[in-house]
């Protein structure tokens, strides 16, 4: 009894970790619970039909490596990062440990660098509000507003074009950015 008990023990063992372990190493553990199958038959310690669903269950077991083997030869599999599990190439998740493998693509909306240039050359805070920053644009327009009633008192003749500048060349670098995939709308 302690005998089948081994083997099923060795089946579990296979079965977990065939996906983990070294090809030549699942191989060769095969082959000795193989011939420890036969000799277990022989010593007559299993019957011949315990010997047979054993051997059936080994030979199905190795089909499955050679054909897992292939999947990775033909680059049809790779290798979970989190638990080193073999698995199929186009899996997003990985069906042995549940952790995502693939990243989901994210669709960003390109953004004209120019048009938000001359946007915001036209007018303040319009070129941030097209590349989907609606709050700092709004913040730019009352910046913008401020400034411009500054110029009563002159120190606006000196501000606003700097901020202005500053705005047509923040509308500008941030379309770039959001192309370049570097900083998302906010």
């Amino acid at each position: 009894m302690r005998d089948k008990e081994k083997i099923l023990r060795a089946f579990d063992y296979l079965e977990r970790g065939k996906n983990k372990i070294d090809k030549d190493r699942f191989r060769e553990s095969c082959n000795v619970l193989n011939k420890y199958i036969l000799d277990a038959y022989k010593e007559g310690i299993i019957t011949e039909e315990e010997a047979d669903t054993f051997l059936e269950r080994l030979t199905t077991l190795m089909t499955e490596e050679r054909k897992a083997e292939k999947y990775v030869y033909e680059g049809k599999t790779q290798f979970c990062q989190h638990c080193g599990a073999r698995i199929n190439a186009e899996a997003e998740i990985c069906p042995n440990c549940g952790v995502r493998v693939k990243e989901i693509p994210v669709y960003t909306e390109k953004k004209s660098s120019g048009i938000a240039a001359v946007l915001s050359f036209l007018f303040t805070g319009l070129g941030q509000i097209y590349n989907g920053q609606i709050g700092k644009g709004i913040v730019f327009m009352i910046v913008g507003f401020i400034l411009a009633g500054t110029m009563l008192i002159l120190i606006g003749f000196i501000l606003y074009p700097i901020f202005w500048i500053y705005n047509i060349y923040d509308a500008y670098s941030t379309a770039e950015k959001i192309n370049a995939g570097v900083v998302g709308r906010r």
